[in-house]
């Protein structure tokens, strides 16, 4: 009787792990990738325009006295990581490539150190975050080594890029 339940069980298990080979590498069971693409659309206003037909001649829209265009920030996550580009108000840009260390299910961070004009050391850490599981994402930049990747009016931070 032993013997009979021991070979059923053992058959059991011949049935059992294909299909959980099969289960575990279907996308439900598999842990959300934070790696793709994000976009987040947003207008930006270019000064120089001086008047409404001038700015929409250049497919623009003509608000408060100022042309504003639309466009969008990106932020890559590749396995090892994080590039972000944003554009701020006059077209001035922020790119940072940089690796990082992922600290919980939802959060990404990137530490690195930059050195100013004056030889001082100053520190930059950019958080990636979601509360979806990867389907957007948000990015904020602290410390005063993250001005040195932008340009004026340009800043890193992204209130919600969307997976693409």
């Amino acid at each position: 009787m032993l013997t009979s339940l021991i070979n059923k069980g053992a058959n059991m298990l011949k049935l059992l792990i294909p299909i959980l080979i099969i289960l575990s590498s279907h996308k439900v069971l598999a842990a959300p990738s934070y790696e793709g693409r994000y976009h987040a659309a947003k207008h930006i206003y270019m000064v120089g325009y001086m008047s409404e037909a001038e700015c929409q001649s250049d497919g623009g829209e003509w608000l408060e006295e100022h042309c504003f265009f639309a466009t969008y920030d990106e932020l890559t996550i590749d396995a090892d990581k994080i590039v972000i580009e944003t554009i701020g108000h006059n077209a001035h840009t922020c790119v940072f490539e940089e690796s990082f260390t992922q600290q919980d299910a939802q959060t990404l961070i990137s530490k690195v150190e930059v050195t100013d004009y004056s030889d001082e050391i100053l520190n930059c850490e950019v958080r990636v975050t979601t509360n979806d599981e990867w389907m957007s994402a948000k990015v904020s930049a602290t410390g005063e080594g993250c001005h040195f990747f932008c340009g004026m009016r340009s800043v890193l931070d992204i209130e919600s890029a969307i997976k693409q």
